[in-house]
């Protein structure tokens, strides 16, 4: 409406309307691909009438190459790349349609010359705007589409750990079970049968050694029912729980095992949060036992919701717990700390060779 007034170019732009909300209409019915069509139709015919409108010289048909790549890439994102093909010949027809039908001068735009280099300098540099934006919307959709890929992968990656971890302990309560109603009775009855053999004074010798061996049988049970059932843990609590275990362990094993944990805080994480952190434990120092070596444990967890620091020494510098040949324990503790995203570490002061966990329950 200003001084070169241009009332087709206002026409043709408000034709492009009803299709355009046509589009969007079926785009949220999810009709896609129909969506797509009619609105790159309505681009290719909306390009050819603006550049007849203002002429060659205008420029208008540098807009083409900013509306392609976003169409090329609409089309590529969830059809089939025959839609992006069909699409790029066709545009590249009317492109080229345009180019050797249009007259360089406007046809129904009144404008001095100086005026149409002006449109088709301006033309040129939103295009350029234009087709640099479309590259930064596109990388930052890749790099967002990446993440999200990424924390599925993780999250179905968690899933399957806890899946194992579950499995695990199931199969140790089984166990569990097993060992309490049959061998742990059984044992029993031979204990109860000993007792009164041995009140009739009837071979006192081996009695005494049968005896022996049978308590020491009882009580080696008692202990791995301990060490596979992690009830202590969900019953007097995480602290608590693991420091009565290893109160136990004192009974079979002349190595000093020493537990710090002052952060109270971390009997409100998760029950099975608190099992698998006591497991890593309870395999650390299964591991660490089989060495004739090592005569000290120390275990220091640090607790800073939702990160929980766990530092794992003993004093034996030649021994290397990741490279233990009791493989299903380092599994198990390798698992666990990809379930938590954990990393893990070793670092070496004098005698003492520790291991750093650095585990985090954010889901």
């Amino acid at each position: 409406m200003g001084k070169y007034i241009d009332l087709l170019g206002a026409y043709i732009l408000l034709a492009t309307i009803p299709p355009l909300i046509v589009s969007l209409y079926l785009y949220k019915k999810n009709k896609k691909l129909a969506a797509k069509t009619i609105a790159a139709i309505t681009y290719n015919l909306v390009f050819y009438f603006i550049s007849i409108n203002v002429g060659l010289g205008g420029g208008t048909y540098f807009y083409y190459f900013p509306f392609m790549i976003s169409f090329i890439y609409m089309f590529q994102a969830e059809e089939d790349d025959k839609y992006a093909l069909v699409f790029v010949i066709a545009s590249l027809v009317c492109l080229i349609f345009i180019l050797i039908t249009v007259p360089y001068p406007p046809v129904y735009f009144q404008a001095p010359p100086e005026r149409i280099r002006e449109v088709m300098f301006l033309s040129f540099i939103t295009s350029f705007i234009l087709t640099m934006y479309y590259f930064y919307v596109i990388y930052k959709y890749q790099q967002s589409l990446s993440i999200k890929i990424y924390e599925t992968e993780q999250l179905n990656k968690r899933k399957e750990l806890r899946s194992i971890i579950e499995i695990q302990e199931t199969e140790r309560e089984s166990i569990v079970n097993e060992l309490r109603n049959n061998i742990n009775q059984t044992l029993a009855t031979s204990k109860f049968l000993l007792d009164k053999a041995k009140e009739e004074h009837t071979n006192n010798t081996l009695i005494e050694k049968s005896y022996n061996l049978t308590q020491e049988a009882i009580e080696q049970l008692s202990l791995l029912c301990v060490t596979l059932n992690p009830s202590i843990i969900t019953d007097i609590g995480f602290i608590d729980g693991t420091k009565e275990y290893i109160n136990n362990l004192r009974r079979f094993s002349s190595v000093a095992i020493s537990f710090n944990c002052c952060q109270t805080a971390i009997e409100d994480i998760d029950p099975k949060d608190k099992v698998s952190l006591f497991r890593i434990i309870q395999d650390y120092i299964s591991i660490v036992l089989r060495n004739p070596n090592s005569k000290n444990i120390t275990i220091t967890i640090n607790y800073a919701a939702p990160n929980i620091s766990l530092s794992l020494s003993q004093d034996d510098e030649s021994f290397n717990f990741m490279q233990t040949p009791l493989q299903n324990s380092l599994s198990d503790i390798k698992n666990r700390i990809n379930y938590f995203n954990g990393t893990i570490r070793q670092a070496q002061s004098g005698d003492l060779r520790t291991a750093l966990l650095e585990l985090s329950l954010t889901e």
